[in-house]
């Protein structure tokens, strides 16, 4: 499968690293983001060379939220939600590794949550621009976190 939002490497150790890769929006998750990272890790899941996943962002930023300017025009119906991608996260049974730089933003922070042992907390900025913009992604973001406290 072809990623068009990140980039990934398996090293010959087993380490799978995923990079976010759009530096020029921050990293800011849009549907093709979403959609990329659940894939790989869907795909990471069942691999059996993989022993490890770091997770980046390139550029200054780890992702800086909902990409609010790339939303709409997709022709290509969503293969995950939010919500969806978060619990691919969280059901992958690989140990999973957050190197944050810069801010993480908005539903990101629901997806690092996820990581048992994620030591980066206080790294994370939780800012919720739904005020300012009428978008809520808290409804996907909850839903993550449910299905995370169900486990």
């Amino acid at each position: 499968m072809t990623f068009t939002t990140i980039t990934h490497d398996l090293s010959p150790r087993g380490v799978a690293t995923i990079t976010l890769n759009r530096p020029e929006r921050g990293n800011a998750l849009n549907q093709a983001a979403i959609d990329d990272i659940g894939e790989y890790f869907a795909q990471r899941a069942v691999d059996k060379e993989t022993r490890v996943i770091v997770l980046r962002g390139a550029g200054k930023h780890f992702c800086a939220g909902a990409d609010l300017g790339g939303r709409g025009g997709e022709e290509i119906p969503p293969r995950f939600t939010l919500a969806t991608m978060i619990e691919a996260v969280d059901i992958c049974p690989k140990p999973v590794i957050a190197v944050v730089q810069g801010a993480a933003i908005g539903g990101v922070t629901a997806v690092l949550a996820s990581f048992p042992g994620w030591y980066a907390r206080a790294i994370a900025i939780n800012y919720h621009g739904q005020t300012k913009t009428g978008f809520v992604e808290d409804a996907a973001v909850l839903a993550g976190a449910a299905a995370i406290v169900r486990r």
